[in-house]
């Protein structure tokens, strides 16, 4: 075993994942204190349609570009790069020309004016994430992580300094200038992944139909299905808004659902082994090849299960404590929130990893599929709920939409690949983790 491998497999991919999470926590911390609490709920709604946009337009395609990237030889990732980043910046164009025309009318479907004068400008982000991202994935399909790493250090380092210096000149009291602050932030942030990422930047300039098509194609089902996550994901707060729930309460709510991002983050970290491994499997080997699919979903869901039962049980006992910590006294009514949300965390990792094992097998239709089953389950809760509960009725929405959605996962992998829930084999994970065949 070589020591590079450990170290790019498997502890450059938990510190990316820590990295992540504090740039995650140190936007939240210092937004939170430094605007009032109603322009932080129009924040929100905000980039929630930025997330669903950047889905659309950079992260569906970069999902292809990490498959065919991970796969192909390196004689056509010049045709690989060069139709991805294509498709990357038409959409891209698209997303923001409908946030130029239509910021107006979203604005008044959710009953918040302050709501158009912040889509205006996310266009910047979505430019700026178009660069970065690019690189990052490239980076991740060649399994890269070491610089994938330090590509988001720079992110991080970049964002604490312009906070910093908006923060020092007065600048840091709106959601503009966040905008502003978060776009700077990725895209100088590009310019040391570009460097990193030099040898896999290479583009051969002739548009060929069926590279188009094939990376659509696969695109197309990771829209959908990251469509349908969102969908369920984010339309609680579109539908807190259009019942004219206060921008702060949109606040409250969003600030215990952060918590969230512990088991994100952490899962987040084993997908970016779990996809490109699931990725060189060969399923007409048959037999050994539903094995080894079998060894992957079970030990990485097991061992992300047995990381999340302690943070659930921090989260759930001390939520008050967690949140003076982190926000002050300015939060407290958010605790029973949380204590909803750390439940959460258990049942992420083996929908999340399973919708990986799904990609890299070339089965994005099933992760569609069900992820829009999830949404529609997750929309009709949510009428029911929100209208009586408020936003406690949207938190046990999103409990009883992750059940729902992983007991059709467990039905569907036992028949497939007779998975066993719980079942970790400790040396197949080292196996994986230290790249041994």
């Amino acid at each position: 075993m070589k020591i590079n491998v450990y170290i790019h497999r498997s502890v450059y991919a938990i510190l990316d994942s820590i990295i992540i999470a504090l740039f995650s926590f140190v936007y939240v911390i210092t937004v939170v204190r430094s605007i009032p609490k109603e322009e932080y709920g129009v924040l929100v709604l905000c980039d929630s349609i930025r997330v669903f946009l950047i889905l659309f337009g950079d992260l569906s395609i970069g999902q292809a570009l990490i498959k065919y990237a991970a796969e192909k030889d390196d004689s056509e990732l010049p045709l690989v790069n060069f139709h991805s980043l294509l498709l990357k910046f038409i959409l891209t164009i698209f997303s923001s020309s409908i946030l130029f025309f239509f910021s107006e009318g979203i604005a008044t479907i959710f009953h918040v004016p302050r709501l158009a004068i912040l889509l205006r400008w996310v266009p910047l982000i979505l430019f700026a994430v178009l660069c970065n991202y690019f690189i990052r994935q490239l980076l991740i399909a060649k399994q890269k992580l070491k610089q994938v790493f330090w590509t988001d250090c720079f992110v991080l380092g970049n964002f604490v300094f312009f906070l910093t210096l908006f923060k020092l000149t007065g600048h840091l009291s709106n959601g503009i200038e966040v905008i502003w602050i978060v776009a700077l932030s990725y895209f100088i942030s590009s310019i040391p992944g570009l460097w990193f990422a030099r040898e896999y930047l290479k583009f051969k300039n002739q548009l060929q139909i069926e590279w188009l098509k094939r990376i659509t194609r696969f695109a197309s089902y990771s829209f959908i299905n990251s469509a349908g996550v969102q969908i369920y994901s984010k339309i609680d707060l579109f539908m807190l808004a259009y019942f004219m729930v206060s921008p702060m309460s949109i606040a409250v709510y969003n600030i215990a659902h952060l918590f969230t991002n512990f088991a994100t983050v952490i899962n987040d970290s084993m997908n970016a082994i779990v996809f490109p491994e699931s990725a060189k499997i060969d399923l007409s080997l048959g037999e050994i090849s539903r094995e080894r699919i079998r060894k992957i979903y079970e030990t990485a869901s097991g061992f992300l299960f047995l990381l999340a039962i302690p943070v659930t049980l921090i989260l759930f006992f001390f939520p008050e404590f967690i949140l003076r910590v982190f926000y002050g006294e300015k939060y407290q009514e958010a605790a029973s929130l949380v204590r909803v949300f750390a439940f959460w965390g258990l049942l992420h990792p083996f929908y999340r990893i399973a919708a990986s094992v799904f990609n890299g097998i070339g089965k994005p239709e099933w992760n569609a599929q069900l992820t829009w089953f999830g949404a529609v389950i997750n929309i009709l809760v949510n009428l029911a709920l929100i209208p009586k509960l408020g936003v406690f009725g949207a938190a046990i929405t999103s409990l009883i939409t992750s059940a729902s959605v992983l007991l059709i996962y467990w039905i569907i992998l036992n028949k497939q690949f007779n998975i066993r829930p719980l079942f970790i084999d400790f040396h197949y994970m080292k196996n994986i983790i230290f790249n041994r065949k």
